[in-house]
């Protein structure tokens, strides 16, 4: 990894937003934070072991008297479980079925499913219904607990960046939950995916269509993604394959007006 910083931290001064770089270093059990006014990270995508974290400030809280914002990472998360109760009871009765059959048509019956970003357990109970295996995981603990109660699948807490698994799934289901990875580690964490992925295996996943990364005034932060954006962003996923991409009218009643992009992956042999 190759990180350039410029120009000095005395730059910082009188700047609205800023990006902060954290990055653990086993190595020495030490954090290092560096704050900058310009950050360009270079990642060799071949090693898929990085782990590296970037998170977008704003002014709103002080540290060390220089005023940043709060990570919207952990402000995205805080919405799911402070709100558990009413985003699921807008969300747990959505009719998925025209998704189902698109992802559904290429996994043999009773095979390994995994929810990733299960949310409510909506989803991963439509399926366990359906005669297939399950796994699941969420990042919230309200949705683990609620998705537990609904589905009877120990459902597990865990985020995209965190998980990874051997190649044991016949499919993976990520409806309305990579949307909000930052779109800056969107590859490693499809890369994460397709390695839990069979050959020829299907991942489906959708994204809010529109441009750039967004927060709204709930806190909750969004990669945005149109075509063309995640065709450059399979490009540096060679493990997927795209099979199909749509876009859609929303499933949900309250925002009639909001497209989403759909796509289809499959792993490559």
């Amino acid at each position: 990894m190759v990180i350039t910083l410029s120009p000095s931290f005395s730059g910082l001064l009188g700047v609205g937003s800023w990006l902060y770089h954290y990055q653990n270093l086993q190595n020495h059990q030490m954090r290092v934070r560096c704050f900058c006014y310009s950050l360009h990270v270079g990642i060799d995508h071949q090693d898929r072991s990085a782990q590296t974290q970037f998170v977008l400030f704003s002014a709103s809280d002080t540290q060390n008297g220089i005023k940043i914002m709060s990570n919207p990472i952990e402000n995205t998360r805080t919405f799911y479980e402070e709100n558990a109760e009413s985003f699921i009871a807008r969300t747990v009765h959505v009719d998925m079925s025209h998704h189902y059959k698109h992802f559904l048509k290429s996994i043999p019956a009773g095979g390994r499913v995994l929810d990733a970003g299960c949310g409510s357990g909506r989803d991963t109970l439509a399926f366990k219904k359906l005669g297939y295996h399950l796994d699941a995981f969420d990042a919230s603990s309200e949705m683990v607990k609620s998705a537990r109660d609904l589905t009877g699948v120990d459902v597990q807490q865990n985020t995209f960046q965190n998980f990874t698994s051997a190649a044991i799934y016949d499919g993976i289901w990520a409806y309305a939950s990579l949307l909000h990875v930052p779109y800056v580690e969107l590859p490693l964490v499809l890369s994460k995916l397709a390695a839990a992925l069979k050959n020829n295996a299907p991942l489906f996943a959708s994204f809010k269509l529109g441009e750039g990364e967004v927060t709204r005034e709930d806190g909750r932060r969004f990669s945005m993604m149109n075509e063309e954006r995640f065709r450059a962003l399979l490009a540096e996923v060679p493990e997927l394959k795209l099979e199909n991409i749509r876009i859609v009218d929303s499933t949900k009643k309250i925002t009639p007006a909001e497209k989403w992009l759909c796509v289809l992956l499959s792993k490559r042999n």
